[in-house]
């Protein structure tokens, strides 16, 4: 169910990484476990540094691997980002500042 929506990204860890730097941020995820077996989790959550009166979470939750849980949350941050409209200026910047190191 998460992939039908329209904003689908590449590599999400890398987009959100590229933004919390150009934000001057340290990217962290905070993963913790709940549950045992079957009824195993990982949860993953990041604060996302956008400018509003309380705090945005981005959150991703899987039964499989860590590393899905992470992607998860990563993929959550970055459409939480697309939806402030916050994300896509950043990237179109990126752009620019990438052909000007070609170009230099």
């Amino acid at each position: 169910a998460l992939m039908n929506k329209p904003a689908d990204f590449k590599d999400p860890k890398k987009t959100l990484r590229g933004y919390f730097e150009r934000e001057g941020v340290e990217l962290e995820f905070t993963v913790t476990e709940s549950g045992l077996g079957k009824n195993h989790t990982y949860i993953c959550k990041v604060e996302l540094p956008l400018d509003t009166p309380a705090p945005v979470v981005a959150e991703g939750t899987t039964s499989g691997k860590k590393k899905d849980a992470v992607l998860a949350c990563a993929l959550h941050g970055c459409r939480l980002l697309d939806a402030y409209g916050v994300l896509r200026s950043s990237k179109r910047n990126e752009d620019i500042e990438t052909r000007n190191q070609r170009m230099a």
